[in-house]
C-alpha cells in the first residue's frame, strides 16, 4: 500500500488523545456500508450522551413506578422497621437490585421494560416451557419486578404452546389391578 502514496508518516498518539478515532473505528466495524463510498458526519458534544440519556430517561419514568418508594427509603435511610422489610433490596450505582435466594442480585426493572423482557424471553423459551419455568428463566437472566410471578402466569395461560407443554408434562398411564400378576399371566 506504501507504493500508492508519495509520502507518509507514522505518528504515535497516546490513547487518551485517541478516543474519537476509537469511536469511529467501533462505529465503522458495526455498520455495513452499501456502495463505494459513504459520507459520515461526526459532531463533538460538550455534554456526555450518557448523561443526556439518563436525564431523559428519568424524566420519562412514570411517577407510579413501583421502584421509586423503595429507592427513596434506601437513599434516605428510613426507620429500622422499613429497612428490615426492604432488606433484600440494594442500590448499586443508582440502580435498584433485589437479592434473590443464593445471594444473586437481580436488577429491578420498570413495568415497560418488564413487559419487553417477558415477551423476549417467552418468545425464545416458548417451545420448552414445560422444561424450565419462565419465572426461573427470567430470574437466571437477572431481572425482577414486583408482579413478575403474576405476569409470567398470565402469559403462560394465554399461550397455547405453553398450555400444551404443561398438559403433556405428567401424562402417563397407570394400570390398577387387585392382583399384580394378572397383566403378566
Amino acid at each position: 500500500m506504501e507504493e500508492r502514496f508519495s509520502t507518509f508518516e507514522i505518528e504515535h498518539t497516546p490513547r487518551s488523545e485517541n478516543q474519537f478515532v476509537d469511536v469511529l473505528v467501533a462505529l465503522g466495524s458495526q455498520i455495513v456500508f452499501e456502495g463505494d463510498s459513504a459520507k459520515i458526519e461526526v459532531s463533538k458534544r460538550k455534554e456526555s450522551i450518557i448523561e443526556i440519556l439518563k436525564e431523559k430517561f428519568q424524566e420519562e419514568q412514570c411517577e407510579e413506578d413501583w421502584r421509586n418508594p423503595i429507592r427513596e427509603v434506601l437513599m434516605k435511610g428510613g426507620e429500622p422497621t422499613e429497612l428490615k422489610v426492604l432488606k433484600d433490596y440494594t442500590l448499586v450505582g443508582g440502580e435498584l437490585y433485589r437479592r434473590m435466594l443464593g445471594g444473586v442480585l437481580s436488577r429491578c426493572v420498570g413495568q415497560e421494560e418488564a413487559q419487553r423482557k417477558l415477551k423476549e424471553v417467552h418468545d425464545k423459551a416458548c417451545e420448552s416451557c414445560g422444561e424450565i419455568n419462565l419465572y426461573r428463566i427470567l430470574q437466571k437472566a437477572g431481572f425482577y419486578w414486583a408482579s413478575m410471578g403474576k405476569d409470567v402466569d398470565q402469559v403462560q395461560v394465554q399461550c397455547e404452546t405453553c398450555q400444551l407443554a404443561a398438559d403433556g408434562e405428567e401424562s402417563y398411564a397407570v394400570f390398577v389391578s387387585e392382583d399384580w400378576r394378572k397383566p403378566f399371566t
